[in-house]
C-alpha cells in the first residue's frame, strides 16, 4: 500500500510534529501513546522520515511476527524491513534448533553489517534479543565475498564454507548447502532467494549466475555474491588447540552420570570437527566476548 497521502496527512498533525520534535531533542525517554492499529503507519513514517537504521522491541514473540507482517504490508514488502526472531529454545536447554529461524537471524545480522548506506528497520522481540548471537567480528570474519574475475584458493574457500556451519550434499536445494562437480561450485547463501553457481576457470571466478533449486538451470548472471555464516554457533572457526583449550576448561562434576556421558562425547565430537545436533545448547560456550580480544582473535586464526 503506497503510504504518501496519508503520510502528508499525519506530517500535518500537530501531534506528529511534537513526536518529531521530542525524537530530535537529546532526550534519551519518550513516552508515546498510540492505538495498535495505527503502529504499523505511525512506524513507517517516522522511521521514513528520519532515514536511519530502528531497531523496536515488542513485549511477545506474538507481537513481533504480527508487526513485522503488518509493517511489510504498509510499506510493500520492504527488503529494507527486517524480522530478527526467537529462537523459541531456552538456554542449555537439548533441543534441535528451527534452522529456517536460524537462518532468518542469520540474515538479519548480514543484513546490518553488508548495507551500510540502505537504513533498516528491524523488529524482535525481548526474548528474541536476550539471546547470544555471533560476535561482530566473528562475524564478519566468517563472512566470504565472492566477486567474477577474482582468483580464490578453492580448497580454502570451500574449507571456510565447511567451518561457518554450511553442509555439503550431492545436489543444492536448501539454503546452508554447497555442492562441487569439476569447475562448478553451487551454493546457497543463507537469506538469499536462490543458490549462485561458481564457475570457474583454474583458480578465477569465470561466471557467477543464480540459478533455480527445483530444475537446476541459470537464471540470472551477477558480479559478486555475499557468503554470510550458516550457523550462530561456530566451534569450527576455532582451531584444535584452542578448541580443546576452550573445553578443558568446563566443569562436568556437578551433571548426573547420565549428563556427564552425554556432554563429553558431544565436545569430543565437536573437538574432531564432527557435527553436534543441538549445537544451540552450546551458545553461552562460544558465543561469548572471546573474539572481542584481538590477540586471541588472532591465534584462533592462526
Amino acid at each position: 500500500m503506497n503510504l504518501d497521502p496519508l503520510g502528508n496527512l499525519l506530517e500535518s498533525t500537530l501531534q506528529y510534529q511534537k513526536l518529531r520534535a521530542c525524537l530530535n531533542s537529546k532526550q534519551f525517554k519518550h513516552t508515546v501513546q498510540i492505538i495498535p492499529t495505527a503502529l504499523p503507519f505511525a512506524l513507517s513514517k517516522l522511521w521514513k522520515d528520519f532515514n536511519n537504521y530502528t531497531l523496536v522491541i515488542t513485549p511477545s514473540v506474538e507481537d513481533a511476527q504480527r508487526l513485522y507482517e503488518q509493517l511489510l504490508f504498509w510499506n510493500q514488502d520492504d527488503l529494507k524491513i527486517l524480522h530478527f526472531p526467537d529462537i523459541e529454545s531456552l538456554p542449555f536447554e537439548h533441543q534441535v534448533p528451527d534452522m529456517h529461524i536460524t537462518y532468518q537471524r542469520l540474515h538479519t545480522l548480514s543484513c546490518l553489517i553488508n548495507s551500510p548506506k540502505s537504513p533498516l528497520l528491524i523488529i524482535s522481540s525481548i526474548s528474541a534479543i536476550a539471546h547470544t548471537t555471533l560476535d561482530k567480528n566473528l562475524f564478519e570474519i566468517s563472512t566470504n565475498i565472492i566477486q567474477k574475475g577474482e582468483k580464490i584458493d578453492v580448497q580454502k574457500t570451500l574449507d571456510m564454507w565447511r567451518r561457518t556451519g554450511y553442509k555439503f550434499e550431492s545436489v543444492v536445494s536448501a539454503p546452508g548447502t554447497v555442492s562441487t562437480r569439476g569447475g562448478i561450485i553451487d551454493i546457497f547463501p543463507v537469506g538469499d532467494s536462490f543458490p549462485a553457481r561458481i564457475e570457474l576457470m583454474g583458480n578465477e571466478i569465470d561466471s557467477l549466475r543464480l540459478f533455480d533449486p527445483s530444475t537446476q538451470i541459470s537464471t540470472k548472471l551477477i558480479d559478486h555474491l555475499i557468503v554470510c555464516p550458516s550457523n550462530e554457533i561456530l566451534p569450527g572457526m576455532l582451531n584444535d588447540n584452542q578448541l580443546n583449550k576452550l573445553i578443558s576448561q568446563l566443569d562436568l562434576s556437578n551433571c548426573n552420570t547420565e549428563s556427564q556421558i552425554r556432554l563429553s562425547e558431544e565436545l569430543t565430537q565437536l573437538s574432531n570437527s564432527q557435527e553436534v545436533e543441538n549445537i544451540s545448547f552450546y551458545s553461552g560456550m562460544f558465543n561469548n566476548s572471546y573474539f572481542n580480544n584481538k590477540q586471541l582473535r588472532k591465534k584462533a586464526f592462526l
